[in-house]
């Protein structure tokens, strides 16, 4: 599957392409616009590397094999593992450019003014205002991610635990505060969360809009995504459920 391919696969079935491929995001690190829709140009390329074989691209990945599911429930398919970022980072492999909405990552010990306070945070936007239907942030490695519906779409937020008191616990603490506490300067009502109570090392979250409305899933691994260890899930809208 080429990244062109891949990045139409997700528009069309994000539950199967999630469920199955991995994919590991580096945020834009850009500024962006506060209480704003904010575009960028992103690269969708194939991770570096070979399965035992010397298979290129292949990074540990593998998903059923289509037709043979039933009556050989072990037959597998190796497939490709994919990475999107502002530059590509592994060169060589191959690549395609498209636009997508961010939500950059947010430091808890930045995101106002002292003193902090959580129940007036800036929000950056997923709205049906434009052709982008595909949001990333970065990888999520203790950070907690923020929702909140509007008429408009999403409003949304990505915080990193930085600063957050409770040390080792810190994460898991900043997520119950923003859940119980945690409010948008703009778009008033309690978030929606998806932190460390929801994924054991790493996640990535991505967001697809299709008909007029976004959902939200996420991918867990403890590699960085070069294999899935755990169901990949729907984060939004809620419940939280398994692919």
């Amino acid at each position: 599957m080429t990244p062109e391919q891949a990045l139409e696969s997700l528009r069309d079935n994000p539950r199967y392409f999630l469920k199955y491929y991995p994919l590991s995001t580096a945020g834009a690190t850009d500024h962006h616009v506060p209480n704003a829709r904010n575009p960028f140009d992103f690269i969708w390329y194939k991770r570096a590397g070979a399965d035992a074989r010397g298979k290129q691209s292949h990074v540990g990945a593998s998903r059923p094999v289509h037709g043979l599911t039933k009556l050989f429930p072990k037959v597998s398919s190796d497939i490709s593992s994919f990475r999107i970022g502002r530059v590509q980072f592994e060169h060589g492999t191959a690549n395609h450019h498209f636009q997508a909405l961010s939500v950059p990552m947010d430091y808890y010990d930045t995101i106002s003014t002292p003193p902090l306070n959580i129940n007036a945070m800036q929000a950056y936007l997923l709205d049906n205002a434009g052709v982008d239907d595909i949001m990333i942030t970065g990888q999520l490695s203790g950070c907690c991610f923020c929702i909140r519906p509007y008429a408009g779409g999403l409003a949304c937020a990505h915080v990193h635990p930085r600063g957050y008191p409770g040390g080792a616990a810190a994460a898991a603490a900043l997520q119950a505060d923003l859940t119980a506490n945690g409010h948008f300067a703009h778009y008033p009502g309690a978030l929606t969360t998806f932190g460390r109570q929801n994924y054991p090392e790493h996640a990535t979250v991505i967001g697809v809009r299709s008909a007029g409305m976004w959902q939200l899933f996420a991918q867990f691994s403890n590699n960085s995504h070069q294999t899935l260890n755990h169901p990949s899930a729907q984060i939004y809208p809620l419940p939280l459920a398994p692919l």
